[in-house]
């Protein structure tokens, strides 16, 4: 089991743009996210899951303002990918987010299981 806790992502919107030719891209945002992802699993020394995966996140929003949980999902699970974390995020097969309370900042806390 691995156990992280990442920092609050900006939209899906922020995160990935789609150039003229309908390529999509990782914008600054979505570069920044994503390092400071791979930087927290580097540190921790996580070694890659190879099999399939539970990933559960507890979200802790910055404020009380409306958000759509299912907004989290793709940025976190590339960057855990991204990070080495697992092979690709089609490994995952049981997925659940859920809100807590507000957080100065906003925070992830992400449990990682081998199924």
């Amino acid at each position: 089991m691995i156990i992280l806790d990442l920092p609050w992502p900006k939209t899906i919107n922020h995160l990935y743009g789609q150039s003229r030719n309908g390529r999509r891209f990782i914008r600054p945002a979505g570069m920044a996210f994503r390092l400071a992802v791979c930087e927290i699993v580097a540190a921790m020394g996580v070694k890659r899951i190879e099999g399939r995966v539970s990933l559960f996140i507890a979200a802790f929003p910055p404020d009380k303002r409306k958000r759509d949980l299912d907004n989290l999902l793709k940025g976190t699970c590339d960057s855990l990918t991204h990070a080495g974390v697992y092979v690709d995020d089609c490994q995952i097969d049981d997925l659940r987010i859920i809100r807590r309370t507000v957080e100065r900042g906003g925070r992830l806390s992400v449990v990682i299981s081998e199924i």
